[in-house]
């Protein structure tokens, strides 16, 4: 049976199973479930094992016996862990999650939701904006402000965005053209010819912001930083869901 979920039915759904919240709803205590989520039943075992937080199930998906083979793919290769952690803690927030990419992101995939999931991801995004000057600025205070407002096509505020934006992608690509030349990586990925996590939740990210702004703005994007988000974008091809 397939079930689809809006993002209003995943804290009761996945609370309801047993799913441990993944942090909490911004600008209160209130717990808050995300996806990815898995629930499985391995073979010879019939109890449920209920996994929240894409780390700690690719964790999981590594570490099973049952679930891998002397050949199996690892996003977590033996000798890579620490290099990764690092790379993540270094990068992603405040280079490649921005306020920028926030603005940008959020405001351009609304319009693209299951209707119940847009109407609230609208009032909550909003809310959120309101309430975190101190994440993205000046322009917090202006909570009733529409998405579609946050950055409009040819507005100074969208031209700053992209420039936040640019610049932090800038310091992830010099990072991670870095660490695949320390780690003697070639090919696309971080630590050679197969992704692993770090790739990824770039990978991730990249597609987020594809499907948020306009063809003219991705096609810029597909060439910055010697064409590294390109390449991480068409090598993703076999990872990623296919909704256009």
């Amino acid at each position: 049976m397939f079930l689809q979920l809006t993002s209003v039915m995943l804290n009761k759904c996945f609370g309801s199973i047993g799913a441990k919240p993944t942090g909490t709803i911004p600008l209160t205590e209130i717990p808050q479930w995300t996806c990815p989520m898995i629930s499985i039943t391995l073979p010879g075992d019939t109890k449920v094992t209920v996994i929240t937080d894409s780390a700690n199930i690719a964790d999981f998906l590594d570490t099973e016996p049952a679930l891998n083979g002397a050949n199996t793919p690892k996003l977590f290769p033996p000798g890579t862990r620490e290099l990764q952690d690092a790379f993540i803690a270094a990068n992603v927030l405040g280079s490649l999650v921005t306020p920028g990419l926030f603005m940008l992101g959020l405001s351009g995939s609304a319009g693209k939701l299951h209707p119940v999931s847009e109407a609230y991801f609208r009032r909550t995004r909003t809310q959120w904006r309101g309430g975190n000057v101190a994440w993205f600025g000046e322009r917090a205070v202006e909570r009733a402000l529409p998405l579609e407002e946050w950055v409009p096509l040819g507005s100074e505020h969208r031209e700053k965005a992209w420039e936040q934006v640019k610049v932090g992608w800038g310091r992830v690509a010099s990072d991670f053209k870095k660490s695949k030349a320390d780690a003697g990586a070639a090919g696309v990925w971080l630590t050679g010819g197969t992704p692993v996590y770090t790739d990824l939740v770039l990978l991730a990210w990249v597609t987020f912001l594809k499907h948020a702004v306009t063809e003219k703005e991705w096609d810029d994007v597909l060439e910055w930083d010697d064409g590294l988000w390109k390449a991480i974008w068409e090598a993703g091809a076999p990872f990623r869901a296919n909704i256009d």
